[in-house]
């Protein structure tokens, strides 16, 4: 007569499902509370998935929020303002962005509208080189949206490596008016970045860097 195997091993083993299956539904929801701890970003998933639908009923409102808690709990992702860095947005000083941007709106937009009348297609431009003052990709970007909100100016390229946004822009000068350029672009970016509750990096002047270098490439004129 043989004796039965050893039943030590089964044990541990049965009692390890257990503990993995609790382990799993304590991450499930965990990555649940992370989804709800961020109202913005579900309210923003929401809203999409409601456009997307074209239809308010009950059905679709309670299926876009449990689409979006899905999303948010496998997807995760930092707060906008995590992304952006340590800094506290300043209202005061975003309002101060927003009143120059309407306030430079009209006057712009009659110069540009004379130099395409007095030149026609052979209306001069530039493109100038900037020095980026900031080592956020979310401020970088906010800052070439306020660049090219206004009529005559876009960013086209922004070189976080070499530390400079590149501008074109329709200027009826020379260097001069290049310079011009150049000094007021980068003193709309040190108020945007300032608004968002940074600093600007970078101690040179507008078209040098902080070792007094002179832009990364020359101006390209047309």
């Amino acid at each position: 007569m043989t004796a039965p195997p050893p039943a030590g091993p089964a044990a541990p083993a049965r009692r390890a499902r257990p503990a993995a299956r609790g382990g799993a539904v304590r991450r499930l929801l965990a990555a649940l509370r992370r989804a709800v701890g961020h109202p913005w970003q579900l309210a923003w998933l929401w809203l999409v998935w409601m456009l997307l639908w074209a239809r308010l009923s009950v059905l679709t409102a309670v299926g876009g929020l449990v689409v979006a808690i899905v999303v948010l709990a496998a997807f995760p992702s930092p707060p906008p303002e995590a992304a952006a860095g340590p800094g506290r947005p300043r209202p005061a000083r975003a309002c101060l962005v927003a009143a120059r941007l309407l306030a430079e709106l009209l006057p712009a937009s009659v110069t540009i509208a004379r130099q395409l009348f007095r030149h026609g297609r052979a209306t001069p431009a530039a493109i100038v080189a900037v020095p980026l003052r900031t080592s956020s990709e979310v401020v970088a970007a906010l800052i070439a949206d306020a660049v090219s909100l206004g009529p005559g100016a876009a960013v086209i390229h922004v070189d976080r490596e070499r530390g400079y946004f590149y501008v074109h822009a329709l200027t009826p000068g020379g260097q001069a008016d290049v310079d011009a350029v150049r000094a007021r672009v980068d003193d709309l970016q040190r108020q945007v970045i300032r608004a968002l509750g940074h600093e600007p990096v970078g101690r040179g002047p507008a078209g040098q860097d902080s070792a007094g270098q002179g832009p990364a490439g020359p101006e390209r004129r047309r």
